[in-house]
């Protein structure tokens, strides 16, 4: 189905897709919400389909620092995503392994949000948003 991606300063999501086994991140770059008076904004669209995994996180992830300075890399986390050999839960306690041996028990300086999904099956219609409250 149909998905839409739209940033307001965060990095885009991760998408891995499971027919072709390739992850990539939706060109969607956009102004800081609140930052500039003319934010602009791109809005990307991409099809997602059963066994297709997304990944969202906030900047938290890759700009805190362990102990030696050192920061976690989004090619390290894409490796942990595309690894279709594990099951979701798995690439889930991988990603969440890696970036706590990056970094160990330093005071993190950014709040951290991850959100790690796969899709399992498809509405059989689309569904609509119809704005009333």
């Amino acid at each position: 189905g149909a998905a839409y991606c739209l940033s307001a300063g965060h990095r885009p999501p991760l998408i891995a897709f499971a027919h072709d086994r390739t992850v990539t991140s939706p060109r969607s770059v956009g102004s800081p919400l609140g930052m500039d008076a003319d934010p602009q904004f791109v809005v990307s669209r991409f099809d997602l389909r059963p066994g297709d995994r997304m990944f969202l996180f906030t900047d938290g992830l890759v700009e805190n620092e362990g102990p030696a300075r050192q920061k976690a890399h989004i090619r390290k986390i894409v490796k942990i995503l595309g690894d279709w050999g594990l099951d979701l839960a798995q690439v889930d306690r991988n990603i969440m392994a890696y970036v706590k041996g990056v970094w160990g028990d330093a005071e993190m300086d950014d709040d951290v949000a991850m959100l790690l999904v796969q899709v399992k099956a498809l509405a059989a219609a689309p569904l609509a948003y119809s704005g009333a409250a």
